[in-house]
């Protein structure tokens, strides 16, 4: 790929690398959206990689964002905070339910450890 041709086509999941080849930055964290413009970037990528489509499927193989999604989502789960929508945005802090407040006890301690109310 020219140099050319990466100016006017950034991407933004995956870095040029001197071979001409496309590395897939390997994201811990990715959003079901995210996963998808992942996957329509690198569909994008191996069109135009002509005869090193070979080597850019291998490569992009390597890394799988359909993973990291799943992980993230299974991250929110696990702190029950809800996910994206079917509509591909994601919750607002408004509408994350707020952990409950811890309880704390109203007495005084003296110092001898008794307690007084």
């Amino acid at each position: 790929m020219s140099e050319d041709a990466s100016r006017t086509d950034p991407t933004r999941f995956h870095v040029l690398r001197a071979d001409g080849l496309y590395e897939p930055i390997p994201f811990f964290l990715v959003t079901d959206r995210m996963a998808r413009e992942i996957l329509d970037e690198r569909s994008r990528l191996l069109a135009l990689a002509g005869a090193k489509s070979d080597k850019q499927a291998r490569l992009f193989a390597r890394y799988d964002p359909q993973v990291s999604a799943h992980a993230f989502d299974a991250w929110l789960q696990l702190f029950q905070l809800p996910g994206e929508t079917e509509a591909g945005a994601t919750a607002t802090a408004n509408e994350v339910a707020a952990p409950a407040a811890p309880r704390v006890s109203r007495r005084r301690r003296t110092p001898a450890g008794d307690s007084q109310p």
